[in-house]
């Protein structure tokens, strides 16, 4: 399949100062980890190339910013000056051919709205000063409610999405995109289908039971683990009867709902009704849970495949203190370096309100308090996905009991991605010394929502994807006798005990010797049905013509390429390649030539 070219009429400002553009560039990006953009060299007056490949720099950064998994710079096949120069305007007229990006990654439609605001917000950074706050806040809040406003819903992907396929495009790890935004990451049997953090081995019944907050608690009540004591209301009559039955102070919450949305806590008799109010009117099915508080704070153990990956505690927004600043000037000093992120980056720390002065009156602080250094000052009473929150890492202190039990509750809901929530006083105490519960299990938790959450993705990919995402793949060029080495290669492959598949330019074989019928004969559509398929270990192809010249090829490399030396044809005219086609086709082919690694490379 050979991607659109998409034809791009501009023009170019007289006036660029390259370092003023790459410091833009760097505003827009804002992450560190990323390392810098690509060093912009000096832009000849008037260089409609240079200005154009920096427009498409910004185009990349604006599809991030809507969740589309587009890493790599959009290729310029041709840019030519156009038309006259005016000079009124100061700005001179240029045609470019360009390859658009995967239009099952981002639809055409959208990447030219996308293009059409980049080269926009070029020629704004082109005048205003990256130093400016001022100008800053201006450009970051055009992308951020113009813009995003206007694509939000363009490109649908869930927030770990984009993080998993960042990795795998990091680590080299092939990644195909699926209908319903979901993807899958490796080829063959060597991949795993993925929907944000979910996989095909997630139970449809335990999605049934993690979307229930009830029935996951009773649930794990039955099967003998800590859970929840709650009692499911629709009225405040049924709240103030089940609070006479359990007690304060209470939980209140709704029971359909994840990230701490409608959760109201520390209820106590006078703030029950506003408490029921907002978990019903958040809850899709208008119940709320009216749940015994236990002490602790709330920790997340992420479970793959029966395993802990890892476990965070999460503490609600607030600030670390330094010994020397009241609490004022460390909430205003960490305003002040959020306001410097782009919107979609900040952390939900504001200015003290009067739930924050609550909050830290509870602890018996006040605005002006001066804690010790290293001290935490949470600003919320929990964490939820409004608020913000912070998290430690506590995967190395975590006690065993606590990581068995979490594991326990994933393998009973049939998960082999959970979010287990843990509520436990000390994580470091196993869970039935300390009275600790597991508060919900979670489908689809989110990954790589933060900076230890993203160092755990590595891992996540290397425990799914086998042989680094990829499966054998060995090609044979040239006519009968290539055709001949490919079944002997092939045979070999199937009696070593592989799932191997054959794809010629007449057939597709199975690795039992089945011919594979399919509805189309072109080449790139069968190999990707193999390579999309969880039964094929290796694949063999035969080439003898150009055909993938005009369909494309569904990878970016091969194992192996054997050259039988015959003579190859033209898939189109149906006649033999000239000796300079035939040469320059042998070349291109070899390019793909690869060593497979084995495993995923850390990075």
């Amino acid at each position: 399949m050979l991607l659109k070219r998409l034809v791009v009429r501009f023009s170019v400002p007289h006036q660029i100062d390259p370092a003023q553009m790459g410091a833009w560039l760097r505003v827009v990006i804002d992450e560190p980890e990323s390392g810098a953009p690509p060093k912009i060299e000096a832009v000849a007056l008037g260089d409609g190339q240079l200005w154009l490949e920096l427009v498409l720099q910004f185009s990349v950064i604006l599809l991030q910013v809507l969740g589309a998994p587009v890493f790599e710079a959009v290729k310029v096949l041709s840019c030519d000056k156009e038309g006259f120069v005016d000079s009124r305007r100061e700005e001179n007229k240029w045609k470019a051919i360009c390859v658009s990006p995967d239009s099952r990654l981002v639809p055409p439609r959208t990447f030219e709205g996308v293009l059409q605001t980049a080269f926009k917000l070029a020629h704004r950074c082109a005048a205003a000063d990256p130093y400016s706050s001022t100008e800053r806040e201006l450009i970051l809040r055009f992308i951020d409610t113009d813009f995003r406003h206007t694509f939000e819903n363009s490109v649908s992907r869930g927030k770990s999405t984009i993080e998993l396929v960042r990795v795998a495009h990091r680590l080299n790890i092939p990644y195909y995109p699926l209908p319903g935004a979901v993807f899958q990451v490796g080829m063959g049997s060597a991949g795993c289908r993925i929907d944000r953090s979910t996989t095909e081995r997630d139970s449809a019944l335990g999605r049934r039971w993690a979307n229930s907050k009830m029935l996951t608690a009773q649930l794990l009540r039955q099967a003998g683990l800590p859970a929840p004591h709650h009692v499911a209301i629709t009225s405040i009559e049924q709240a103030k009867k089940a609070a006479g039955y359990i007690g304060f102070p209470l939980v209140v919450k709704p029971s359909d709902l994840e990230r701490g949305v409608g959760v109201t806590v520390d209820v106590q008799e006078a703030r029950l009704e506003a408490a029921v109010n907002k978990a019903v009117r958040h809850s899709p099915t208008k119940i709320a849970l009216i749940e015994q508080q236990v002490s602790g704070v709330c920790h997340r153990m992420f479970v793959l495949d029966d395993k802990l990956l890892y476990a965070v505690q999460r503490l609600p927004i607030g600030v670390y203190a330094d010994g020397r600043s009241t609490i004022t000037q460390l909430v205003n000093d960490e305003c002040q370096a959020q306001y410097r992120k782009p919107p979609w980056k900040r952390s939900g720390v504001c200015p003290l309100d009067d739930l924050a002065l609550h909050t830290l009156s509870k602890q018996g602080w006040t605005a002006n308090s001066i804690p010790e250094s290293g001290r935490f000052v949470p600003l919320r009473r929990i964490e939820n996905t409004a608020w913000g929150g912070v998290d430690i890492d506590v995967t190395e202190t975590i006690h065993p009991d606590n990581a068995e039990v979490a594991i326990d509750a994933a393998k009973l809901l049939g998960l082999q991605v959970a979010g287990v929530d843990i509520i436990s006083p000390d994580i470091t105490q196993p869970w039935h010394s300390n009275g600790a519960i597991i508060s919900e299990v979670n489908y689809a938790p989110l990954l790589g929502g933060g900076e230890i959450s993203r160092s755990y993705i590595p891992s996540f990919l290397n425990t799914l994807i086998k042989d680094g995402g990829r499966i054998p793949i060995h090609v044979h060029l040239g006519g009968d006798t290539a055709l001949s080495a490919a079944r002997g290669d092939w045979k070999q492959m199937v009696n070593s005990g592989l799932k191997a598949a054959m794809v010629t330019p007449q057939q597709t074989l199975l690795s039992d010797g089945r011919t594979k019928i399919m509805p189309s004969a072109n080449m790139y559509a069968r190999c990707r049905s193999l390579i999309l398929s969880p039964n094929v270990d290796a694949l063999v192809l035969v080439l003898q013509d150009d055909e993938f010249l005009y369909s494309g090829l569904p990878f970016d490399s091969v194992t192996i390429v054997q050259d039988s030396g015959g003579e190859l044809l033209s898939h189109r005219d149906k006649c033999l390649l000239d000796i300079q086609q035939a040469s320059r086709l042998r070349r291109l082919v070899k390019s793909w030539e690869r060593v497979a690694d084995a495993g995923v490379r850390e990075v």
